[in-house]
Protein backbone atom coordinates (compact mmCIF):
# COMPACT_ATOMS: atom_id res chain seq x y z
CA UNK A 1 0.00 0.00 0.00
CA UNK A 2 1.03 3.60 -0.57
CA UNK A 3 -0.61 5.76 2.12
CA UNK A 4 -0.52 9.55 1.90
CA UNK A 5 0.62 11.24 5.11
CA UNK A 6 -1.73 13.95 6.30
CA UNK A 7 0.44 15.52 9.00
CA UNK A 8 4.03 16.63 9.42
CA UNK A 9 5.93 14.96 12.25
CA UNK A 10 7.13 11.62 13.56
CA UNK A 11 5.00 8.53 12.91
CA UNK A 12 5.02 5.22 14.79
CA UNK A 13 4.94 1.97 12.82
CA UNK A 14 3.70 -1.13 14.65
CA UNK A 15 4.54 -4.64 13.44
CA UNK A 16 2.93 -7.60 15.19
CA UNK A 17 2.11 -11.20 14.43
CA UNK A 18 -1.32 -12.78 14.24
CA UNK A 19 -2.69 -14.44 17.37
CA UNK A 20 -2.62 -17.84 15.66
CA UNK A 21 0.80 -17.37 14.09
CA UNK A 22 2.32 -20.09 16.31
CA UNK A 23 4.80 -20.05 19.13
CA UNK A 24 7.98 -19.84 17.07
CA UNK A 25 9.97 -16.65 16.52
CA UNK A 26 9.44 -14.86 13.20
CA UNK A 27 12.07 -13.03 11.22
CA UNK A 28 10.83 -9.92 9.41
CA UNK A 29 12.43 -7.33 7.16
CA UNK A 30 10.66 -4.06 6.43
CA UNK A 31 11.51 -1.05 4.33
CA UNK A 32 9.85 2.35 3.90
CA UNK A 33 10.63 4.44 0.83
CA UNK A 34 9.37 7.94 0.19
CA UNK A 35 7.30 8.02 -2.98
CA UNK A 36 7.64 11.00 -5.29
CA UNK A 37 5.05 10.99 -8.07
CA UNK A 38 5.90 12.42 -11.46
CA UNK A 39 3.94 15.45 -12.71
CA UNK A 40 3.78 15.79 -16.49
CA UNK A 41 1.85 17.56 -19.22
CA UNK A 42 0.50 15.66 -22.22
CA UNK A 43 -2.02 16.19 -25.03
CA UNK A 44 -4.70 14.37 -26.99
CA UNK A 45 -3.11 12.10 -29.58
CA UNK A 46 0.15 11.76 -27.69
CA UNK A 47 1.99 8.58 -26.78
CA UNK A 48 2.98 8.40 -23.13
CA UNK A 49 6.00 6.42 -21.94
CA UNK A 50 5.74 6.35 -18.16
CA UNK A 51 8.72 5.22 -16.11
CA UNK A 52 7.78 3.80 -12.71
CA UNK A 53 11.17 4.05 -11.00
CA UNK A 54 10.22 2.94 -7.49
CA UNK A 55 7.45 0.81 -5.93
CA UNK A 56 4.26 2.78 -5.32
CA UNK A 57 5.19 5.62 -7.65
CA UNK A 58 2.69 7.08 -10.11
CA UNK A 59 3.28 9.16 -13.20
CA UNK A 60 0.55 11.80 -13.58
CA UNK A 61 -0.23 13.42 -16.92
CA UNK A 62 -2.61 16.35 -17.36
CA UNK A 63 -4.14 17.31 -20.69
CA UNK A 64 -6.80 19.76 -21.80
CA UNK A 65 -9.82 19.12 -23.99
CA UNK A 66 -11.01 22.23 -25.83
CA UNK A 67 -13.80 20.58 -27.83
CA UNK A 68 -15.90 17.56 -26.78
CA UNK A 69 -14.51 14.40 -28.35
CA UNK A 70 -14.20 10.64 -28.01
CA UNK A 71 -10.91 8.97 -27.09
CA UNK A 72 -9.54 5.46 -26.89
CA UNK A 73 -6.91 4.80 -24.23
CA UNK A 74 -4.65 2.35 -26.05
CA UNK A 75 -2.33 0.48 -23.66
CA UNK A 76 0.73 -0.74 -25.56
CA UNK A 77 1.82 -4.14 -24.31
CA UNK A 78 -0.03 -6.91 -22.54
CA UNK A 79 1.52 -6.19 -19.15
CA UNK A 80 -0.80 -6.77 -16.20
CA UNK A 81 1.67 -5.18 -13.76
CA UNK A 82 0.50 -1.72 -14.83
CA UNK A 83 -2.81 0.13 -14.77
CA UNK A 84 -4.12 3.55 -15.73
CA UNK A 85 -6.72 5.82 -14.16
CA UNK A 86 -8.37 8.73 -15.96
CA UNK A 87 -9.82 11.44 -13.72
CA UNK A 88 -12.48 13.69 -15.27
CA UNK A 89 -12.86 17.38 -14.37
CA UNK A 90 -15.76 16.50 -12.04
CA UNK A 91 -13.72 13.88 -10.18
CA UNK A 92 -15.20 10.83 -11.92
CA UNK A 93 -12.60 8.13 -12.56
CA UNK A 94 -12.11 5.24 -14.97
CA UNK A 95 -9.48 2.60 -14.17
CA UNK A 96 -8.24 -0.30 -16.28
CA UNK A 97 -5.32 -2.70 -16.21
CA UNK A 98 -2.95 -2.71 -19.17
CA UNK A 99 -3.92 -6.31 -19.94
CA UNK A 100 -7.68 -5.70 -19.70
CA UNK A 101 -9.70 -6.12 -22.92
CA UNK A 102 -10.90 -2.95 -24.61
CA UNK A 103 -14.48 -4.08 -24.02
CA UNK A 104 -14.81 -4.18 -20.24
CA UNK A 105 -18.48 -5.18 -20.24
CA UNK A 106 -20.20 -7.45 -22.72
CA UNK A 107 -17.79 -8.19 -25.58
CA UNK A 108 -20.40 -7.70 -28.28
CA UNK A 109 -22.18 -4.59 -27.03
CA UNK A 110 -19.66 -2.48 -25.12
CA UNK A 111 -18.30 0.76 -26.56
CA UNK A 112 -14.68 1.21 -25.40
CA UNK A 113 -14.53 4.89 -26.37
CA UNK A 114 -14.53 7.47 -23.57
CA UNK A 115 -16.59 10.62 -24.10
CA UNK A 116 -14.64 13.68 -22.95
CA UNK A 117 -16.17 17.09 -22.44
CA UNK A 118 -14.33 20.40 -22.23
CA UNK A 119 -11.92 20.65 -19.31
CA UNK A 120 -8.67 19.39 -17.82
CA UNK A 121 -8.09 15.67 -17.30
CA UNK A 122 -5.48 13.73 -15.35
CA UNK A 123 -4.19 10.34 -16.46
CA UNK A 124 -2.32 8.39 -13.79
CA UNK A 125 -0.15 5.37 -14.60
CA UNK A 126 0.79 3.09 -11.73
CA UNK A 127 2.13 -0.40 -11.07
CA UNK A 128 0.88 -3.24 -8.90
CA UNK A 129 2.64 -4.28 -5.69
CA UNK A 130 6.41 -3.72 -5.98
CA UNK A 131 6.56 -3.62 -9.78
CA UNK A 132 8.68 -1.05 -11.61
CA UNK A 133 9.45 -0.44 -15.25
CA UNK A 134 8.16 1.43 -18.30
CA UNK A 135 4.51 1.44 -19.35
CA UNK A 136 3.37 3.01 -22.62
CA UNK A 137 -0.03 4.02 -23.95
CA UNK A 138 -1.64 6.31 -26.49
CA UNK A 139 -4.51 8.76 -26.04
CA UNK A 140 -6.22 8.32 -29.42
CA UNK A 141 -8.53 11.19 -30.37
CA UNK A 142 -11.06 9.79 -32.81
CA UNK A 143 -11.65 13.27 -34.27
CA UNK A 144 -8.17 13.13 -35.83
CA UNK A 145 -8.38 9.51 -37.05
CA UNK A 146 -7.80 8.81 -40.77
CA UNK A 147 -10.91 8.96 -42.95
CA UNK A 148 -11.85 5.83 -44.89
CA UNK A 149 -12.85 6.21 -48.53
CA UNK A 150 -15.53 3.63 -49.45
CA UNK A 151 -14.17 0.99 -51.83
CA UNK A 152 -10.51 1.76 -51.08
CA UNK A 153 -8.65 -0.92 -49.05
CA UNK A 154 -6.90 0.20 -45.88
CA UNK A 155 -3.78 -1.58 -44.63
CA UNK A 156 -2.07 -1.35 -41.25
CA UNK A 157 -0.72 -3.34 -38.34
CA UNK A 158 -1.46 -3.86 -34.68
CA UNK A 159 1.91 -3.87 -33.00
CA UNK A 160 3.11 -3.94 -30.29
CA UNK A 161 0.81 -6.29 -28.40
CA UNK A 162 -2.53 -4.73 -27.46
CA UNK A 163 -2.43 -1.86 -29.94
CA UNK A 164 -5.53 -0.45 -31.64
CA UNK A 165 -6.15 1.43 -34.85
CA UNK A 166 -8.99 3.93 -35.26
CA UNK A 167 -10.55 5.15 -38.52
CA UNK A 168 -13.49 7.39 -39.42
CA UNK A 169 -16.23 6.75 -41.94
CA UNK A 170 -18.81 9.30 -43.11
CA UNK A 171 -22.26 8.00 -43.93
CA UNK A 172 -25.90 8.87 -44.41
CA UNK A 173 -28.86 7.21 -42.71
CA UNK A 174 -29.94 4.33 -44.93
CA UNK A 175 -26.51 3.78 -46.52
CA UNK A 176 -25.55 0.11 -46.77
CA UNK A 177 -21.92 -0.92 -46.22
CA UNK A 178 -20.31 -4.34 -46.53
CA UNK A 179 -17.30 -4.73 -44.24
CA UNK A 180 -14.71 -7.43 -44.87
CA UNK A 181 -11.24 -8.15 -43.52
CA UNK A 182 -9.25 -8.93 -46.66
CA UNK A 183 -6.00 -10.04 -45.05
CA UNK A 184 -4.89 -11.23 -41.61
CA UNK A 185 -1.49 -12.52 -40.57
CA UNK A 186 -1.32 -14.11 -37.13
CA UNK A 187 -2.80 -13.19 -33.78
CA UNK A 188 -6.39 -12.41 -32.93
CA UNK A 189 -8.20 -9.15 -33.64
CA UNK A 190 -11.70 -7.73 -33.61
CA UNK A 191 -13.35 -4.66 -35.03
CA UNK A 192 -16.19 -2.42 -34.03
CA UNK A 193 -18.22 0.26 -35.73
CA UNK A 194 -19.53 3.01 -33.43
CA UNK A 195 -22.23 5.39 -34.69
CA UNK A 196 -22.25 9.18 -34.07
CA UNK A 197 -24.45 8.65 -30.99
CA UNK A 198 -22.04 6.17 -29.38
CA UNK A 199 -24.07 3.04 -30.15
CA UNK A 200 -22.32 -0.11 -31.37
CA UNK A 201 -23.33 -0.98 -34.95
CA UNK A 202 -21.30 -4.19 -34.92
CA UNK A 203 -18.59 -5.83 -32.83
CA UNK A 204 -17.09 -9.06 -34.10
CA UNK A 205 -13.97 -10.98 -35.03
CA UNK A 206 -11.90 -9.36 -37.76
CA UNK A 207 -12.24 -12.34 -40.13
CA UNK A 208 -16.05 -12.21 -40.01
CA UNK A 209 -17.55 -10.03 -42.78
CA UNK A 210 -20.94 -8.41 -42.63
CA UNK A 211 -23.42 -6.05 -44.31
CA UNK A 212 -24.87 -3.24 -42.22
CA UNK A 213 -27.33 -0.41 -42.81
CA UNK A 214 -26.45 2.90 -41.17
CA UNK A 215 -29.22 4.29 -38.98
CA UNK A 216 -28.01 7.88 -38.53
CA UNK A 217 -26.17 10.46 -40.60
CA UNK A 218 -22.72 11.54 -39.48
CA UNK A 219 -19.20 10.31 -38.79
CA UNK A 220 -18.73 6.74 -37.58
CA UNK A 221 -15.68 5.40 -35.71
CA UNK A 222 -14.20 2.10 -36.91
CA UNK A 223 -11.99 0.45 -34.29
CA UNK A 224 -9.52 -2.35 -35.03
CA UNK A 225 -8.56 -3.93 -31.72
CA UNK A 226 -5.81 -6.39 -30.88
CA UNK A 227 -7.22 -9.00 -28.51
CA UNK A 228 -3.94 -9.09 -26.53
CA UNK A 229 -2.07 -11.20 -29.06
CA UNK A 230 0.59 -10.36 -31.65
CA UNK A 231 -1.08 -9.34 -34.87
CA UNK A 232 0.11 -7.77 -38.08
Amino acid sequence: NTPILGLTGTYTLLVEGYIDAGSGAQGLTIRADEVVNGLNVSALGAQIDAVIASPGQQQLYTFDVATPTNVLIDALGYDGRFNWTLTYPDGTTVTRAFNAPFNTNNYYTSNPLLQLGVGQYTLAIAANANATGTASLRIIDTATAPLITPGVPVSGSLAPVGQANVYQLNGQAGDIFYFQGQQQAGGSASWQLIDPNGSVVFSQGFVKPGQFTLSVTGTYDLLLLDQNNDYA
